[in-house]
């Protein structure tokens, strides 16, 4: 149960959060660093979501990247199932990317296949789900 809901998380994570910011020239800039997750569909964290009986709250989420074509990806959730005590857990994943121009494939043996825009200044993940907003910034992140 505890890798469901782990993979539950980071997919949740990696496509439900919003707004967007441009670089002056994204092709020049450098993936590489550290970036936090500031808003999910435009709220900032924790984002929350409920479904049934479980509440997850995101308390934070960041994706490393290295010019080597490898990241990271840990997010810190905070579980409460059927009204009980809030149970923090950390999910962990990683691979590899591939970037052409502002668009970015994360590849990961775990997680599949996620697709994201580089503006050179944020990184946009966005599908069906919603849109989630990573920069290198930490003016937006909860403690």
């Amino acid at each position: 149960m505890r890798r469901c809901m782990l993979t539950l998380t980071f997919l949740f994570a990696l496509t439900a959060c919003g707004s967007r910011s441009t670089a002056p020239n994204p092709q020049n800039a450098s993936i590489a660093g550290t970036w936090h997750l500031q808003t999910c569909d435009g709220q900032p964290l924790p984002c929350v979501i409920q479904s049934g009986d479980w509440k997850i709250s995101v308390t934070a989420d960041e994706i490393t990247g290295t010019n080597g074509g490898t990241w990271s990806h840990t997010m810190t959730v905070s579980v409460v199932i059927n009204g009980g005590a809030p149970q923090q857990q950390v999910a962990n994943d990683g691979g590899t990317w591939a970037r052409s121009g502002a668009n970015v494939v994360l590849t990961s043996p775990t997680s599949g296949i996620t697709n994201a825009t580089f503006t050179g200044s944020t990184f946009v993940i966005a599908d069906t789900s919603g849109t989630a907003i990573y920069s290198r910034s930490r003016t937006s992140r909860s403690p």
